[in-house]
């Protein structure tokens, strides 16, 4: 029997729906798919490159694969100074002595010590010619021997650089400063970190004249420290001690301590010897302390009360 034609749509079998219901078993996609196919849409190809300046544009100077160093403390001709450049080598612990042929020592004033006779740990800060900083020094003593000693107190002197880095570290002994008293000498030894001795100021039995040896690592004297012709127990406020060759016949450089008008307080200063190492300079910035503790150190309030008189 044949089958019966049929002349209608093939929707009216309900094949549409049917495949319709197939398709709805797979799930929608969520909401996580959707953001991340939206981010790839706009995210864009791949990124395989590393960007970098286009130096042309810009006008930056740094070669490819260097960045800009910070502002440090560099050699820039015959001075030091701070220099953003990559090029230069930053400046640590001695090196800031390399350029420098004159220092001046600054102590700076405590409050208590103005307003009593107790006597605290004192402060420096070493500066070039041009007033930059370069060192800061601290000291370190007992409180006994502050008060039972005075300025013949052993002490250690840390000198720190521009960047908070020991540069330098002072240890001086227990002693007299009254020349009638020979057997008990003044000796400071210079040290860098690590403890490495890199130099010694001893001083020298006299009657008038002061007088200091430099002495190099190897405890060899490499220049001599002249004062004025006086009693170190009376010595001037405004005093010149030369720097001479080991010999005591040619003067190369000059530790003078003066009223300096501009900061209205006395200071230290050096002036280094021509083709001095950078170790021999500590060692006579060493000497320049041994000399404000022997000699200076009770000129420090006196500073102020001429201060004040001028500002009177």
């Amino acid at each position: 029997m044949p089958l019966p034609e049929f002349s209608g749509n093939i929707s009216d079998l309900g094949y549409e729906d049917r495949a319709f219901s197939v398709n709805d078993l797979t799930p929608p996609p969520s909401e996580a798919d959707l953001v991340r196919e939206r981010n790839a849409e706009m995210s864009g190809p791949p990124i395989t490159l590393q960007p970098r300046r286009n130096s042309s544009v810009s006008g930056d100077d740094t070669s490819e694969g260097h960045s800009r160093s910070t502002g440090v403390a560099t050699i820039e001709g015959n001075a030091w100074s701070m220099s953003n450049i990559s090029r230069y080598v930053p400046l640590q612990g001695l090196d800031f002595l390399l350029p420098v042929d004159y220092v001046f020592i600054q102590q700076t004033i405590e409050l208590l010590d103005l307003l009593s006779s107790v006597e605290t740990e004192n402060r420096y800060l070493v500066k070039t010619r041009s007033g930059e900083t370069i060192f800061v020094a601290a000291e370190q003593s007992s409180q006994s021997q502050r008060q039972c000693c005075g300025a013949s107190r052993a002490f250690n002197m840390r000198l720190f650089d521009l960047n908070r880095r020991e540069a330098l570290s002072f240890q001086r002994f227990l002693g007299t400063s009254l020349c009638c008293f020979p057997c008990c000498l003044q000796r400071l030894d210079i040290f860098v970190p690590g403890g490495r001795i890199v130099g010694r100021v001893q001083q020298e039995w006299t009657m008038m004249i002061p007088e200091f040896f430099i002495q190099d690592l190897n405890g060899q004297v490499v220049y001599r420290l002249q004062g004025p012709n006086v009693c170190g127990c009376f010595m001037f406020r405004d005093s010149d001690f030369k720097i001479m060759t080991k010999d005591g016949y040619t003067q190369i450089g000059t530790i003078s301590h003066g009223w300096d008008d501009f900061l209205h307080a006395y200071t230290l200063s050096i002036t280094f010897p021509p083709n001095a190492t950078v170790e021999l300079k500590a060692v006579l910035i060493g000497a320049a302390f041994l000399l404000q503790y022997l000699y200076f150190l009770r000129s420090k309030t006196k500073s102020w009360m001429r201060f004040c008189r001028v500002r009177c």
